[in-house]
């Protein structure tokens, strides 16, 4: 048996769990954060960097999703006769809303962002990658629809960030990037299409950072 093979039956065999678990503690500990930074009024982008916003479309029905939490809790209240199955279900209402509140945070708190170091492209607390901008070779508006599954997904070394199952922005780099899909494991990427609200501002601030 070569050396390949067992690694390869070594990754195989490798337990699941505790990567989830660790990535399960992972993504809240970043939604907890992203509520701390709601209530102090900050965003996790560099004193030197300019944000590149990405959720302009998103933020609305997730905040209709919000709302209707609580009109969830009380139909419990009016609809369930049992007072422990009651408490229950509000008990886990309230900590589902919490949950959607911090999520919604991270649309607002976790931006893409650049700065004169590198460029940050991330996806609520699910996604985040940092490429240092010596490494960018080109970058501009085009737009694209390829309606992945996912909100990150590597095709052909294109890593895909779409947002309403499209993105409008195109950065070419330099050099073959890894990048880090979580429990689907790493890819590596020449290339980065991901989505801005303000594409051309996008494009714009790259750009005075690689020039």
């Amino acid at each position: 048996m070569t050396a390949n093979t067992v690694g390869a039956q070594k990754r195989r065999n490798k337990p699941v769990l505790p990567d989830l678990a660790a990535t399960v503690v992972k993504h809240g500990l970043l939604m907890i954060r992203a509520l701390w930074l709601a209530v102090r009024g900050g965003r996790d982008v560099p004193a030197d960097g300019k944000a590149i916003h990405y959720s302009g479309q998103l933020r609305p029905m997730m905040w209709v999703f919000f709302v209707l939490g609580p009109l969830e809790i009380a139909l419990v209240e009016l609809a369930v006769p049992w007072p422990p199955l009651r408490l229950v279900l509000v008990v886990f209402g309230v900590l589902s809303a919490l949950w959607f509140l911090a999520l919604i945070a991270t649309l607002y708190k976790y931006p893409h962002s650049v700065d004169p170091r590198r460029l940050r492209l991330r996806y609520c607390s699910f996604f985040d990658l940092r490429v240092p901008v010596t490494d960018i070779e080109t970058v501009s508006i085009s737009r694209r629809g390829r309606s992945m599954r996912r909100s990150a997904e590597v095709v052909d070394g294109v890593l895909i960030l779409e947002v309403s199952r499209a993105t409008n922005v195109s950065v070419t780099l330099h050099r073959e990037h890894q990048v880090d899909l979580g429990l689907r494991g790493r890819k590596t990427a020449h290339q980065v299409d991901f989505w801005a609200d303000d594409p051309a501002r996008a494009v714009q601030l790259i750009r005075a950072r690689i020039t």
